[in-house]
């Protein structure tokens, strides 16, 4: 069987029922599939017939191995029961078991970059995006329905934002500074131009002018 690629890979995971919606125990923060996905990269090299000296088998490098294995959707439902089996999930909680060397060896990571860019190129619309798609490819008159929902969330997004902000008590402090900041430049300028002697005559002179244009007119 040929070398799976990351995507493939990517896809088996989804499959076996890692999620790239829930992060791993990982300090990198990345998703657990993209982790599974970096680890099946790492341990076989993305050949799902490889064993390796202990027989460990496939893409996952489960032991003990069978032919059973080298099937990589089976191998990658017996790498996910693996991961759910161990209280420290991947295994480098204190006193856990260490599932995968390459996990606890950090050695991973290496292929950690390109597990992520495939689980984001794999991923897929919700269960209710899906059902929206097959009502308005089977349904006349609604063709436009996933245009209307995306729409719909992104006006749901706006609301939210704007909630959000006039509830928030430092979106009023700020107001706040900005009317006590624009009062006190209007009261600057109304003590300038009636409190002081420049303006005094300065308005003086701006009525002489006004008065000299009107009669002009």
């Amino acid at each position: 069987m040929p070398r799976l690629t990351a995507i493939e890979i990517a896809n088996l995971g989804r499959q076996a029922g890692w999620r790239d919606d829930r992060p791993s125990h990982d300090p990198t923060r990345a998703s657990e599939l993209s982790v599974a996905v970096a680890i099946a990269l790492s341990e076989s090299g993305g050949r799902p017939n490889a064993v390796n000296a202990i027989g460990a088998t496939g893409l996952w490098q489960i032991y003990p191995g069978s032919d059973d294995l080298k099937d990589p959707l089976a191998n990658a439902h017996a790498a996910y029961a693996k991961y759910l089996a161990n209280d420290s999930r991947f295994g480098s909680g204190p006193g856990s078991s260490c599932l995968w060397s390459v996990y606890c060896s950090r050695t991973y990571l290496v292929n950690l970059p390109a597990a992520e860019v495939a689980v984001r190129r794999t991923n897929r619309p919700s269960a209710f995006d899906q059902g929206v798609g097959a009502v308005a490819e089977t349904t006349p008159g609604i063709s436009q329905a996933g245009t209307v929902v995306a729409g719909a969330k992104s006006l749901l997004d706006v609301v939210k934002f704007a909630v959000l902000f006039l509830t928030s008590p430092n979106t009023w402090l700020r107001v706040g500074e900005v009317l006590a900041g624009s009062i006190l430049v209007l009261f600057g300028l109304w003590v300038l131009f009636s409190q002081t002697k420049a303006g005094q005559s300065a308005n003086a002179a701006v009525g002489t002018a006004a008065k000299g244009a009107v009669i002009a007119a």
